[in-house]
């Protein structure tokens, strides 16, 4: 792909990155292509839904109504520790859901 963008842009910028335009690999001509810096990429993923958060990310055990029920029930009273063995997560995970440092 780097080389569509050098062929695109005729410059090989070696501290850039290349970046899809429209989000989809399907897509990666140099049309769909641009010179980004890491963050600029990361805005990018963020924007297309593409940047593996979430239900996105394929490690998940979690979906988001599953997160919203873990908050609801933490705060009716039942313990953190109760949700690691309901939901097959540790307890750290839990606690980082409760405090919305995760699934924000």
């Amino acid at each position: 792909i780097q080389k569509y963008i050098t062929a695109a842009h005729g410059v090989n910028m070696k501290a850039m990155f290349y970046d899809l335009v429209y989000g989809a690999w399907e897509n990666a001509d140099a049309k769909n292509l641009k010179w980004g810096t890491a963050s600029e990429n990361s805005q990018d993923k963020i924007a297309h839904g593409t940047n593996g958060e979430g239900e996105q990310n394929p490690m998940s055990k979690l979906s988001k109504s599953k997160v919203e029920q873990i908050r609801n029930m933490v705060a009716n009273g039942n313990s953190q520790i109760s949700m690691c063995s309901i939901f097959n997560v540790s307890a750290m995970t839990i606690s980082r859901i409760v405090r919305k440092e995760s699934w924000k």
